[in-house]
């Protein structure tokens, strides 16, 4: 495609429209106001490139994407191709794919199918993203005419039941494809975590994350450069500390310290706003009420409430702008008190936003963790902050 079509895609919200071979519907016997409905697309309809209407449809941000390798999208293609025409049972064999949609219009005098697609924090594909990764970019000339792929639409469904159902169409991708750390890849932060009272709560691929939403030298204040990966998809985290492991070790000096940043940002936290701006648990981002307590082994200190780790990841990001980077060791740019009584200052401004920015999603806290422009503002935040905070 030359650089004008591309400018002509449509993607994010919006309109898509598919026209089917067939459809029905089916009401939720649950609940009045939730459809299936499901229709039979030519896989035509999917490719970018599509004649006359060019289209990319939204991924739901709760899946886990999975590389498409080169091999299994050529194997794909291969399988498209050998039910061509009238042997075609691909839509037999094929899982389909499935979207979250708000609204639906069928027009059955054009066998046409329109979704619109307002937000895409709630909406978009929840499952065979996977198929539609291997579609999407493939020339429509090279796709069998008469070949349908399931196209299944679920309508109206509340957005609390989202994760759960995106979590259980992607488990048996998410089992296969889990990392795992050897004992000799868990040493250093054995060591490094010693005595701090979280060796036996932490797991290390959390560990691992944490120190991910530090890495100064990987991120920076652009939207699209933010550790979102670090709450969203620990799997991934170790993935690339068995290929980058020196860009991990580097902070070991420091671990001790981000492990205190963290139980600093849930009871210093939790005691400014509660003075400030009420009860956390009423606030929308803090996990339910604990009889047996959360524990914060670094300030000793356990609690009925903690932030949710969609917020307390957040915020520690913000605070990768102090670390710098000398003779291959990380360390912190300033002293780490003066760290902590600018972090003070901002704390309740940066959890007011954090609840802001959850209400403009619809209250779903997980999306908070996920959100590379939440990180960015904290981060820019902090960043402002502390350059006043220098003046004063």
């Amino acid at each position: 495609m030359v650089k004008e079509e591309i400018e002509e895609i449509q993607s994010g919200n919006g309109r898509y429209f598919f026209s089917y071979q067939s459809y029905q519907i089916l009401r939720d016997p649950i609940s009045n106001n939730t459809f299936t409905v499901t229709a039979l697309i030519p896989v035509k309809q999917f490719a970018i490139d599509r004649p006359n209407l060019k289209q990319l449809i939204p991924i739901h941000p709760e899946v886990k994407k999975k590389p498409v390798f080169k091999n299994e999208e050529e194997n794909f293609l291969r399988a498209l191709k050998e039910h061509e025409g009238e042997s075609n049972i691909f839509h037999h064999k094929s899982q389909g794919i499935t979207i979250f949609c708000e609204n639906i219009r069928i027009e059955e005098d054009r066998n046409l199918l329109e979704l619109n697609i307002n937000d895409y924090y709630k909406e978009g594909i929840i499952d065979g993203s996977h198929i539609y990764e291997c579609i999407k970019n493939t020339p429509a000339v090279d796709l069998p005419k008469k070949c349908y792929i399931k196209l299944e639409i679920i309508v109206g469904l509340h957005n609390r039941h989202e994760e759960d159902i995106i979590k259980a169409k992607n488990t048996k991708i998410r089992k296969d494809n889990k990392a795992t750390l050897t004992k000799t890849d868990i040493e250093w932060i054995d060591s490094a975590i010693k005595d701090t009272g979280y060796e036996k709560i932490l797991d290390h691929a959390t560990v691992l994350s944490l120190i991910n939403l530090f890495r100064n030298n990987k991120y920076d204040s652009e939207i699209d450069e933010q550790p979102t990966n670090s709450y969203s998809d620990k799997n991934m985290i170790v993935e690339d500390y068995q290929k980058n492991k020196d860009e991990y070790k580097i902070f070991s000096e420091i671990l001790k310290d981000i492990l205190y940043l963290y139980d600093y940002t849930n009871v210093v936290g939790q005691e400014l706003w509660s003075e400030k701006k009420g009860t956390l648990g009423s606030s929308g981002i803090s996990l339910p009420y604990k009889q047996k307590y959360y524990q914060f082994p670094m300030m000793k200190k356990n609690l009925d409430y903690k932030f949710h780790d969609a917020v307390t990841y957040a915020l520690l990001n913000g605070l990768r702008m102090y670390v710098i980077f000398i003779e291959g060791k990380a360390k912190w740019s300033k002293d780490f008190n003066k760290i902590l009584e600018t972090y003070k200052n901002l704390i309740p401004e940066l959890i007011k936003i954090a609840r802001d920015h959850n209400k403009q999603i619809g209250y779903n806290v997980h999306l908070l963790g996920k959100s590379k422009l939440l990180y960015s503002i904290i981060y820019k935040e902090l960043l402002m902050g502390d350059l006043l905070n220098q003046f004063q």
